[in-house]
Protein backbone atom coordinates (compact mmCIF):
# COMPACT_ATOMS: atom_id res chain seq x y z
CA UNK A 1 0.00 0.00 0.00
CA UNK A 2 2.68 2.17 0.80
CA UNK A 3 4.77 1.83 -2.55
CA UNK A 4 1.44 2.09 -4.31
CA UNK A 5 0.55 5.71 -2.23
CA UNK A 6 4.30 6.78 -3.16
CA UNK A 7 3.87 6.24 -7.02
CA UNK A 8 0.76 7.88 -6.53
CA UNK A 9 2.56 10.92 -5.30
CA UNK A 10 4.67 10.77 -8.14
CA UNK A 11 2.57 10.73 -11.24
CA UNK A 12 2.38 13.19 -13.54
CA UNK A 13 -0.85 15.30 -13.51
CA UNK A 14 -3.01 14.12 -16.23
CA UNK A 15 -4.66 17.57 -16.70
CA UNK A 16 -2.01 19.44 -17.36
CA UNK A 17 -0.70 16.57 -19.87
CA UNK A 18 -3.86 17.24 -21.89
CA UNK A 19 -3.66 21.44 -21.50
CA UNK A 20 0.09 21.43 -22.78
CA UNK A 21 -1.10 19.23 -25.76
CA UNK A 22 -4.01 21.27 -27.00
CA UNK A 23 -1.75 24.21 -26.55
CA UNK A 24 0.51 22.75 -28.77
CA UNK A 25 -1.79 21.63 -31.38
CA UNK A 26 -3.00 25.42 -31.38
CA UNK A 27 0.34 26.44 -33.30
CA UNK A 28 0.54 23.54 -35.60
CA UNK A 29 0.09 26.01 -38.65
CA UNK A 30 -0.75 25.18 -41.62
CA UNK A 31 -0.65 28.81 -42.68
CA UNK A 32 1.28 32.16 -42.18
CA UNK A 33 1.37 32.88 -38.42
CA UNK A 34 0.20 36.36 -39.45
CA UNK A 35 -2.75 35.68 -41.17
CA UNK A 36 -4.05 33.11 -37.77
CA UNK A 37 -6.75 34.03 -35.94
CA UNK A 38 -4.60 35.34 -33.05
CA UNK A 39 -7.92 36.85 -31.11
CA UNK A 40 -9.53 32.89 -31.15
CA UNK A 41 -5.58 31.25 -30.01
CA UNK A 42 -5.23 34.11 -27.29
CA UNK A 43 -9.25 33.26 -25.78
CA UNK A 44 -8.03 29.73 -25.17
CA UNK A 45 -4.66 30.20 -24.21
CA UNK A 46 -5.86 32.90 -21.30
CA UNK A 47 -8.76 30.10 -20.29
CA UNK A 48 -5.66 27.39 -20.31
CA UNK A 49 -3.48 29.57 -18.35
CA UNK A 50 -6.15 30.28 -15.23
CA UNK A 51 -6.38 26.95 -14.94
CA UNK A 52 -2.72 26.42 -14.50
CA UNK A 53 -2.89 28.93 -11.51
CA UNK A 54 -5.64 27.35 -9.76
CA UNK A 55 -4.07 23.89 -10.47
CA UNK A 56 -0.66 25.90 -8.29
CA UNK A 57 -2.88 27.11 -6.02
CA UNK A 58 -4.72 23.76 -5.46
CA UNK A 59 -0.95 22.00 -5.10
CA UNK A 60 -1.92 19.88 -7.72
CA UNK A 61 1.81 20.54 -9.55
CA UNK A 62 4.50 18.08 -8.16
CA UNK A 63 6.87 17.04 -10.88
CA UNK A 64 9.26 18.15 -13.98
CA UNK A 65 6.73 17.18 -16.17
CA UNK A 66 3.50 18.77 -14.50
CA UNK A 67 6.04 22.08 -14.20
CA UNK A 68 6.97 21.67 -17.22
CA UNK A 69 3.91 21.34 -19.23
CA UNK A 70 2.60 24.51 -16.79
CA UNK A 71 5.39 26.75 -17.78
CA UNK A 72 5.00 26.15 -21.34
CA UNK A 73 1.40 26.67 -21.31
CA UNK A 74 2.36 30.16 -19.23
CA UNK A 75 4.98 30.87 -21.72
CA UNK A 76 1.99 31.89 -24.42
CA UNK A 77 0.30 34.44 -22.04
CA UNK A 78 0.41 38.19 -22.93
CA UNK A 79 1.46 39.65 -20.17
CA UNK A 80 5.01 40.04 -17.93
CA UNK A 81 3.62 38.17 -14.57
CA UNK A 82 2.50 34.92 -17.34
CA UNK A 83 6.10 35.18 -18.29
CA UNK A 84 7.74 35.40 -15.43
CA UNK A 85 5.95 32.96 -13.51
CA UNK A 86 6.50 30.62 -16.61
CA UNK A 87 10.20 31.59 -16.00
CA UNK A 88 9.89 30.09 -12.25
CA UNK A 89 8.21 27.18 -13.32
CA UNK A 90 10.64 25.80 -16.12
CA UNK A 91 13.51 26.64 -13.30
CA UNK A 92 11.58 24.28 -11.01
CA UNK A 93 11.44 22.00 -14.00
CA UNK A 94 14.81 21.95 -14.35
CA UNK A 95 15.91 21.31 -11.17
CA UNK A 96 13.41 18.07 -10.66
CA UNK A 97 14.68 16.99 -13.97
CA UNK A 98 13.64 18.42 -17.55
CA UNK A 99 16.79 19.85 -18.32
CA UNK A 100 16.02 22.61 -21.30
CA UNK A 101 16.17 25.71 -22.47
CA UNK A 102 12.96 26.87 -21.35
CA UNK A 103 13.69 28.84 -18.30
CA UNK A 104 16.02 31.40 -20.58
CA UNK A 105 13.86 31.95 -23.10
CA UNK A 106 10.56 32.74 -20.79
CA UNK A 107 13.19 35.10 -18.88
CA UNK A 108 13.88 37.27 -22.57
CA UNK A 109 10.23 37.37 -22.94
CA UNK A 110 9.66 38.68 -19.64
CA UNK A 111 12.64 41.33 -20.02
CA UNK A 112 11.35 42.40 -23.22
CA UNK A 113 7.99 42.60 -21.95
CA UNK A 114 8.71 45.00 -19.20
CA UNK A 115 10.79 47.25 -21.75
CA UNK A 116 14.37 45.68 -21.06
CA UNK A 117 16.66 43.78 -23.36
CA UNK A 118 16.95 40.45 -23.67
CA UNK A 119 19.93 38.32 -22.02
CA UNK A 120 20.45 35.15 -23.55
CA UNK A 121 19.23 36.00 -27.32
CA UNK A 122 16.11 33.87 -27.95
CA UNK A 123 13.11 36.67 -29.05
CA UNK A 124 13.04 36.99 -32.47
CA UNK A 125 10.88 39.80 -34.47
CA UNK A 126 8.19 38.68 -36.98
CA UNK A 127 11.11 39.07 -39.92
CA UNK A 128 13.45 36.40 -38.20
CA UNK A 129 15.76 39.36 -36.42
CA UNK A 130 17.61 38.95 -32.80
CA UNK A 131 16.02 41.27 -30.99
CA UNK A 132 18.15 43.95 -29.01
CA UNK A 133 20.58 42.37 -26.64
CA UNK A 134 21.72 43.39 -23.47
CA UNK A 135 25.75 43.22 -24.13
CA UNK A 136 27.24 45.93 -22.19
CA UNK A 137 28.30 45.49 -18.17
CA UNK A 138 27.02 42.23 -16.58
CA UNK A 139 26.35 40.18 -19.07
CA UNK A 140 25.79 36.41 -19.96
CA UNK A 141 28.57 34.73 -21.09
CA UNK A 142 28.50 31.75 -24.52
CA UNK A 143 29.33 29.69 -21.61
CA UNK A 144 26.46 30.17 -19.69
CA UNK A 145 24.26 29.94 -23.20
CA UNK A 146 25.77 26.75 -23.72
CA UNK A 147 25.42 25.34 -20.34
CA UNK A 148 21.46 25.55 -21.27
CA UNK A 149 21.73 24.27 -24.42
CA UNK A 150 21.46 27.50 -26.33
CA UNK A 151 23.47 28.82 -29.04
CA UNK A 152 26.38 31.73 -29.31
CA UNK A 153 25.38 34.89 -29.72
CA UNK A 154 27.64 34.82 -32.95
CA UNK A 155 25.44 31.77 -33.77
CA UNK A 156 22.39 34.06 -32.96
CA UNK A 157 23.30 36.79 -35.11
CA UNK A 158 24.46 34.94 -37.91
CA UNK A 159 21.29 32.62 -38.35
CA UNK A 160 18.97 34.63 -36.58
CA UNK A 161 15.78 32.54 -35.58
CA UNK A 162 17.59 29.02 -37.53
CA UNK A 163 20.43 29.29 -34.76
CA UNK A 164 18.42 26.89 -31.93
CA UNK A 165 17.68 24.31 -34.30
CA UNK A 166 21.32 24.41 -35.91
CA UNK A 167 24.18 21.91 -34.28
CA UNK A 168 21.84 20.14 -32.03
CA UNK A 169 23.87 16.83 -31.27
CA UNK A 170 26.92 19.27 -30.86
CA UNK A 171 25.68 20.66 -28.08
CA UNK A 172 24.25 18.02 -26.33
CA UNK A 173 27.05 16.05 -26.32
CA UNK A 174 28.92 19.41 -24.68
CA UNK A 175 26.06 19.35 -22.27
CA UNK A 176 27.13 15.97 -21.67
CA UNK A 177 30.76 16.45 -21.37
CA UNK A 178 29.81 19.67 -18.75
CA UNK A 179 27.76 17.43 -16.46
CA UNK A 180 30.66 14.60 -15.83
CA UNK A 181 32.26 15.75 -12.74
CA UNK A 182 35.44 13.79 -13.05
CA UNK A 183 36.61 15.89 -16.17
CA UNK A 184 36.56 19.27 -14.10
CA UNK A 185 37.70 20.57 -10.84
CA UNK A 186 36.41 23.80 -8.58
CA UNK A 187 37.38 27.01 -9.63
CA UNK A 188 36.63 28.43 -6.78
CA UNK A 189 37.85 26.45 -3.46
CA UNK A 190 35.71 29.15 -1.04
CA UNK A 191 32.89 31.64 -1.30
CA UNK A 192 34.19 34.51 -4.09
CA UNK A 193 34.15 38.47 -3.24
CA UNK A 194 31.70 40.15 -6.02
CA UNK A 195 34.20 41.18 -8.00
CA UNK A 196 36.08 37.99 -7.92
CA UNK A 197 33.13 36.11 -9.37
CA UNK A 198 32.52 38.77 -11.67
CA UNK A 199 36.05 38.37 -13.25
CA UNK A 200 35.71 34.30 -13.41
CA UNK A 201 32.43 34.33 -14.91
CA UNK A 202 33.65 36.99 -17.42
CA UNK A 203 36.70 34.96 -18.12
CA UNK A 204 34.38 31.66 -18.83
CA UNK A 205 36.24 29.66 -16.37
CA UNK A 206 33.07 27.95 -14.12
CA UNK A 207 33.59 24.88 -14.19
CA UNK A 208 31.52 22.79 -12.25
CA UNK A 209 28.01 23.14 -10.47
CA UNK A 210 29.41 24.72 -7.13
CA UNK A 211 31.42 27.17 -9.42
CA UNK A 212 27.64 28.32 -10.46
CA UNK A 213 26.55 28.50 -6.84
CA UNK A 214 29.03 30.39 -5.28
CA UNK A 215 28.78 32.64 -8.59
CA UNK A 216 25.81 33.47 -8.04
CA UNK A 217 26.17 34.27 -4.33
CA UNK A 218 28.97 36.32 -4.73
CA UNK A 219 27.35 38.64 -7.17
CA UNK A 220 24.49 38.54 -4.90
CA UNK A 221 26.67 41.03 -2.58
CA UNK A 222 26.13 43.78 -5.07
CA UNK A 223 23.21 47.18 -5.46
CA UNK A 224 23.69 46.77 -9.18
CA UNK A 225 20.79 45.66 -11.53
CA UNK A 226 23.23 43.63 -14.09
CA UNK A 227 25.08 42.45 -11.61
CA UNK A 228 21.73 41.06 -9.55
CA UNK A 229 20.60 39.75 -12.78
CA UNK A 230 22.99 38.21 -13.83
CA UNK A 231 23.85 36.22 -10.21
CA UNK A 232 20.02 35.17 -10.97
CA UNK A 233 20.82 33.47 -14.07
CA UNK A 234 24.03 32.01 -12.44
CA UNK A 235 21.72 30.83 -9.70
CA UNK A 236 19.19 29.45 -12.98
CA UNK A 237 21.62 27.05 -13.71
CA UNK A 238 23.15 25.91 -10.91
CA UNK A 239 19.41 24.47 -10.29
CA UNK A 240 19.41 23.36 -13.98
CA UNK A 241 22.81 21.13 -12.60
CA UNK A 242 21.08 20.43 -9.44
CA UNK A 243 22.98 22.64 -6.66
CA UNK A 244 20.83 21.99 -3.41
CA UNK A 245 21.41 26.22 -2.65
CA UNK A 246 20.07 26.90 -6.43
CA UNK A 247 16.31 27.12 -5.18
CA UNK A 248 16.81 29.56 -2.83
CA UNK A 249 19.68 32.01 -4.56
CA UNK A 250 17.37 32.23 -7.59
CA UNK A 251 14.89 33.18 -5.49
CA UNK A 252 17.03 36.01 -3.96
CA UNK A 253 18.16 37.19 -6.43
CA UNK A 254 14.85 37.63 -8.38
CA UNK A 255 13.66 39.73 -5.45
CA UNK A 256 16.63 41.84 -5.21
CA UNK A 257 16.94 42.12 -8.78
CA UNK A 258 12.72 43.30 -8.91
CA UNK A 259 13.87 45.45 -6.30
CA UNK A 260 16.43 47.24 -7.95
CA UNK A 261 14.30 48.02 -10.80
CA UNK A 262 11.69 49.51 -8.18
CA UNK A 263 9.68 46.15 -8.49
CA UNK A 264 7.63 44.34 -5.57
CA UNK A 265 9.31 40.96 -4.13
CA UNK A 266 8.08 38.09 -5.24
CA UNK A 267 8.60 35.87 -2.69
CA UNK A 268 6.84 36.47 0.28
CA UNK A 269 4.42 34.28 2.83
CA UNK A 270 1.24 33.73 0.58
CA UNK A 271 2.40 35.48 -3.01
CA UNK A 272 3.30 31.97 -4.66
CA UNK A 273 1.95 28.99 -4.92
CA UNK A 274 3.07 25.94 -2.37
CA UNK A 275 4.46 24.05 -4.80
CA UNK A 276 6.66 26.79 -6.31
CA UNK A 277 6.96 28.23 -2.55
CA UNK A 278 8.17 24.51 -1.25
CA UNK A 279 11.01 24.61 -4.04
CA UNK A 280 12.16 27.86 -3.96
CA UNK A 281 12.23 29.22 -0.68
CA UNK A 282 11.20 26.13 1.53
CA UNK A 283 7.45 27.23 2.70
CA UNK A 284 5.12 24.71 2.88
Amino acid sequence: MLVAVLILALADNVELEALKKVDQSDRHFVTSPQEIDWERINKRDAERQQRVRELLLADQVHTARDFDNAALIMQHGNKPSDFLLAHELAAIAAFKGNFGSLPALAQDRWLDSIGKPQRWGSQFDWDGNVKPMHEAGAVITDQMRQDLLLPTAAEIKQHGMKAPMMNVETRIAYIEKRMNSKLWSDTFVSPPSRIEALRVVREQRLNTTRDYAYAAEGILQSKQADHLLLSHELALIAMARKHPDGPRLFARSLDAYLLSIGQKKRYKTGIVAPGVARVLVGNQ
